[in-house]
């Protein structure tokens, strides 16, 4: 199942490298992890966009079976 891990930041919140969320979440380079305040409807439009492309990627090469 494709998917995308989407950081909701917001001020006050604590922040941590993406490097070290991917390790912490044991997730593979291939997976798209992006901050994002969803809040805001272009933040929010922004990891939807970035979970499509991921998805025409699959699509295009075969991987998305």
């Amino acid at each position: 199942m494709p998917f995308v891990v989407a950081i909701n930041s917001f001020p006050d919140a604590p922040r941590y490298p993406i490097e070290e969320l991917r390790t912490a979440l044991d997730l593979s380079p291939d997976i798209p992890i992006m901050e994002c305040d969803v809040r805001r409807r272009a933040s929010s439009r922004d990891v939807l966009m970035t979970l499509m492309r991921l998805l025409h990627s699959l699509a295009m090469t075969g991987s998305l079976t």
